[in-house]
């Protein structure tokens, strides 16, 4: 290298001399890259992304010469929150559970009313004659009782089915979307001397 023996600091820390051996990481946002040697220095701004990349170049100059800044990386707003799929997910869950404990009351309600239909039968009553047994009225109460509860059962099921896959979805959604395009989360920043430019060349790979 025509230029070693820069010092190179990245957010205020002291990283090495260049060229430097080995590579930096830094966690994905802002970072100020300066570089230094005798009296020329330079600095610049990275705005790092996870899966992304972003080169930068730093120049060397005397003291009070003010190098251009690099352009900062426009950012990409936040993902899609899970926050809502896991909210519907747990919202027809509930109506799973309640719709299927509605069905579970209609079989038993049913189970009631044939218990005494089979005890009027064994009796030889009948609940056609005007003047019936009152246990004909527990009976239809009874069938009654069943026929709107698994009605019910069977809306809330319904409903809660829907819900549960719609919750899904959001979730997947919210997953892909917060999916790294590339295999790497970090940031790297690995800087070395060019000779042509007479100063110090910051690249990143992210």
């Amino acid at each position: 290298m025509s230029e070693p023996g820069a010092e190179v600091t990245v957010d205020g820390q002291n990283i090495g001399i260049s060229p430097l051996a080995d590579p930096i990481f830094v966690a994905p946002g802002s970072h100020a890259i300066s570089a230094a040697r005798d009296e020329r220095r330079g600095s610049v701004v990275v705005v790092a992304e996870a899966g992304g990349a972003h080169p930068a170049t730093i120049a060397l100059s005397a003291a009070g010469i003010t190098m251009p800044p690099t352009p900062p990386v426009e950012e990409h707003p936040a993902g899609m929150s899970w926050v809502p799929g896991a909210v519907v997910g747990g919202a027809g869950l509930v109506a799973l559970g309640i719709g299927s404990g509605l069905f579970i009351a209609a079989s038993g309600a049913s189970e009631d009313g044939q218990a005494i239909r089979d005890e009027l039968e064994a009796e030889g009553v009948s609940c056609s004659s005007v003047a019936s047994d009152s246990r004909c009225a527990d009976g239809k109460a009874a069938d009654d009782s069943h026929d709107s509860l698994q009605l019910g059962g069977g809306i809330l099921i319904g409903v809660g089915a829907a819900t549960v896959a719609t919750g899904g979805v959001l979730l997947i959604l919210a997953a892909m979307d917060d999916a790294p395009t590339t295999s790497g989360s970090a940031v790297r920043v690995q800087p070395v001397v060019a000779p042509s430019l007479g100063g110090l060349v910051v690249s990143g790979t992210f």
